[in-house]
């Protein structure tokens, strides 16, 4: 007796919580306890307790137990277990999708739990109407409810209430983007779960830890809370809650980009999902699977697995999950250039999230179509697409606002009707009673009497309809309020899109006007060296255009290449002498580290040139007078690839403008590289082009080593070159007289001393030498001819005049 004694009071301090904190126990014991106990206000707590426990599991059968718990706490007028009854109701209507159900049962608990002064009743009902309203969208009724809860936080000593209710508050503050108290919260809960031990709470707690430091792009945090949250899973044995954390492990993966451990992870969780028969998420997996596989372009898998996902979708008629990995299977069919199927199934996509109002999927939709469209050549359509890319919400709201104005209408129209019949049919009741009264006047007060109760009734039933009615008119305008809330988000964002073309357009004359002033200014001022001043500018404004047509251009289709084999040195030498005449102006020289001169590239050479010219640029601008830039490379003939990298020592740029330095939409105002602004159009086209080379780019810069922009290119080789044949000859070729050599000897003598890839000094040098004889032109041909093919030998043999 001790030992059910000790079990019952065990039941009796357990508090009511979410499906997240629900304690282990053997139900079949816990349904055995309540027939042999013989205390009826302990049998009304055990009974509670069992529904609770089978509100996971069986809805009909949990509110069977609590309604006769219910029914004998209001014989015992125990109010305490009657308020836990109205609780646990309250919750089982709402997993049933009954939310007027549920929100009177949470209604009437927490008026009587206020009436009584039961503090934890009260926290458990605020609790759960604030959960509810957060699930249904109604975040401002989900915050009055957690604020009046955190008013009797202190009153209560139940710590897993309080760990319940931290974590909500967590979950609606990380929905309205207030990061900074979600974390608070979150600490708050993940603290007294260790203090009381609490590892279940710890478990999950630490995994949304986990997932608001992946929103926020800390993935080394992220994945220390979500490996935490794994462990405690692992050692509970928790195999379902395993699984979710896999699959969010796998999610944090897929956002750095490593895309092999996304799949591992994503994988694990579908198997265990599998072990336990979990139909529930199992096609979200199969999803992410396959925009895994997209990402590694392996497209026939990612297209099997989309496939898969569709099947179990369609199954479990989950239609919003299947119309996301249409549209995924759509963007895979743009990828591969199958624009018609893009097109077809952006549309069957379009076509579920119009339905379920799901604004953030069908921006992607309408994008999708109108880029689909433009590569189909269907001009027209990708416009209007684009248009309503744009203005979707106003025409949402419209469409909304319309259809309700309709369902009022049509509401009070019914409600007249009604009205109007009531009266036809009192009037012919009240003829037919006077006949009878005339007829037979013995039963006129058994007509009035019957004719006054069917008034009564048809009133009564008024009224419930009325009150039907106002209900739904209630959610119709929590419906329109929560749309133009959308609406008011949606207009701000078009508003900063709106502002940042307008200083696109701003940034981009700015950067066309400089050199067109350097023309202008040379053509009247420059005496000596105008066309090379000329040149400079129009070759600038030539690079610029160029990258504003190809990164417009890539909205619609990929870059296209010009792909062939070429030896990376006379890339390098043809990027030096376009950027020479800036180098030139700011007595800056280029610093060629690790270059490999046999070393050969499978790359559009106009391309890969106009990323270094664009970077080396910036290194120019922003490089102080007199300074050295470093073009470093990197080698990996294991991996085979190619890593370069523009270094300089100028200003160093911010962790948060590295975020989005490549990103030509996503920038605030102006790209800020130190010291001035630029249109950004440069570095947009250098991610294009390199990821068009399947390369990756980046940035470095921190106080240590300076700014160093970096991209690698894939499928490098080394190969061997014979020797030029024509330098054995070349002294036949070129002859100097002793006067010749000795006024070129000075020059050589500074020359020599240079490495063959300092080219802005050399040609600092060679500028200074007049053309005096025909002899030591052709000798000018061939030591430039010696640098630009990168020919060590034939360079130093040229500087050689002794």
């Amino acid at each position: 007796m001790k030992v059910k004694a000790l079990i019952i009071l065990h039941l009796l301090l357990l508090p009511i919580s979410k499906e997240l904190y629900a304690q282990e126990l053997n139900l079949d014991s816990l349904i055995i306890l309540s027939n042999e106990v013989s205390d009826l206000n302990q049998k009304a707590s055990i009974l509670n307790r069992i529904g609770n426990e089978l509100r996971y599991t069986d809805y009909e059968k949990a509110l069977l137990y609590v309604k006769e718990s219910e029914k004998l706490s209001k014989e015992l007028k125990n109010k305490l277990q009657l308020a836990e009854s109205y609780i646990i109701q309250g919750i089982i209507w709402h997993k049933k999708k009954n939310s007027d159900s549920s929100s009177y049962y949470l209604q009437i608990a927490y008026d009587l739990a206020k009436k009584i002064n039961y503090f934890e009743g009260i926290v458990k009902s605020l609790n759960s109407m604030g959960l509810y309203a957060y699930y249904d969208n109604y975040k401002e009724e989900s915050r009055k409810a957690y604020a009046e809860a955190l008013d009797y936080i202190d009153q209560i000593d139940n710590q897993k209430l309080k760990v319940m209710l931290y974590n909500n508050l967590a979950m609606l503050n990380k929905s309205e983007g207030e990061y900074d108290k979600a974390i608070e919260y979150y600490y708050k809960a993940l603290n007294i779960c260790d203090e009381i031990k609490f590892l279940k709470g710890a478990g999950v707690i630490s995994s949304n830890l986990g997932l608001l430091y992946e929103k926020q792009k800390e993935h080394e945090t992220a994945l220390y809370y979500l490996n935490r949250s794994l462990e405690i899973r692992r050692y509970r044995k928790n195999r379902k809650g395993e699984s979710y954390v896999l699959n969010n492990l796998g999610v944090v993966y897929e956002g750095i980009g490593e895309f092999e451990k996304a799949l591992e992870h994503y994988k694990s969780s579908l198997e265990i999902k599998k072990e336990l028969d979990i139909l529930s998420g199992i096609e979200r997996l199969y999803n992410n699977i396959g925009i895994i596989h997209k990402e590694l372009h392996n497209y026939d898998s990612a297209m099997y697995y989309y496939n898969k996902s569709i099947e179990i979708s369609k199954n479990l008629k989950n239609e919003v999950t299947e119309a996301r990995t249409v549209s995924n299977i759509a963007q895979l069919n743009y990828k591969l250039g199958d624009y018609n199927n893009a097109v077809a199934n952006f549309n069957k996509s379009k076509i579920v999230a119009e339905k379920n109002e799901n604004i953030e999927e069908l921006v992607k939709i309408y994008k999708g179509l109108s880029k689909s469209y433009g590569a189909l050549k269907e001009y027209e359509k990708a416009w209007n697409y684009e248009i309503k890319y744009g203005i979707y919400y106003d025409s949402i709201y419209n469409l909304t606002s319309k259809k309700y104005f309709e369902e009022i209408r049509s509401k009070y129209q019914n409600i007249k009707k009604e009205k109007e019949n009531q009266q036809l049919q009192q009037v012919n009741l009240q003829q037919s009673g006077q006949l009878k009264r005339q007829i037979i006047l013995s039963i006129f007060g058994s007509l009035v009497t019957f004719l006054i109760l069917v008034i009564l009734i048809i009133v009564y039933r008024t009224k419930i309809k009325l009150s039907i009615i106002n209900k739904e008119l209630i959610i119709k305008n929590k419906k329109i309020h929560k749309q133009s809330k959308e609406l008011e988000k949606a207009y701000k964002s078009e508003k900063t899109m709106a502002e940042f073309r307008e200083n696109l357009t701003s940034m981009i004359a700015h950067d066309l006007k400089n050199p067109l002033n350097f023309i202008m200014y040379s053509s009247l001022n420059y005496k000596k060296d105008k066309n090379i001043v000329i040149q400079h500018a129009a070759k600038q404004m030539l690079n610029l255009i160029s990258n504003m047509l190809d990164v417009y251009k890539s909205e619609y289709a990929k870059l296209e290449l010009d792909v062939s084999e070429t030896k990376l040195t006379d890339i390098v030498n043809e990027t030096l002498n376009e950027v020479n005449y800036l180098l030139s102006t700011q007595k800056q020289q280029v610093k060629l580290n690790n270059l490999d001169r046999n070393y050969v590239v499978n790359v559009d050479k106009e391309v890969i040139k106009r990323v270094l010219i664009n970077l080396l640029t910036n290194a120019i601008k922003f490089s102080p007078i007199k300074g050295i830039i470093n073009l470093n490379f990197e080698f990996n003939y294991t991996d085979k690839y190619l890593y370069v990298g523009v270094n300089n020592k100028g200003d160093i740029i911010s962790k948060e403008k590295q975020e989005y330095i490549f990103d030509l939409y996503k920038q605030d105002k102006k790209i800020d590289l130190g010291l001035a602004a630029s249109s950004g159009l440069g570095l947009a086209f250098c991610k294009l082009a390199i990821i068009a080379h399947s390369g990756k780019i980046g940035i470095k810069s921190n106080k240590e080593i300076g700014t160093e922009f970096w991209f690698t290119l894939p499928g490098s080789r080394t190969i061997s070159y014979k020797k030029d044949n024509n330098f054995k000859i070349w002294s036949s070729q070129v002859k100097l007289s002793k006067e010749e050599k000795d006024y070129l000897k000075p020059f050589a003598n500074d020359i020599k001393v240079l490495d063959i890839w300092e080219i802005s000094s050399i040609n600092a040098i060679i500028h200074k030498i007049e053309k005096k004889s025909e002899n030591i032109t052709n000798w000018l041909d061939e030591l430039n001819e010696s640098i630009y093919k990168g020919d060590q030998e034939k360079f130093m043999r040229l500087t050689n005049l002794e």
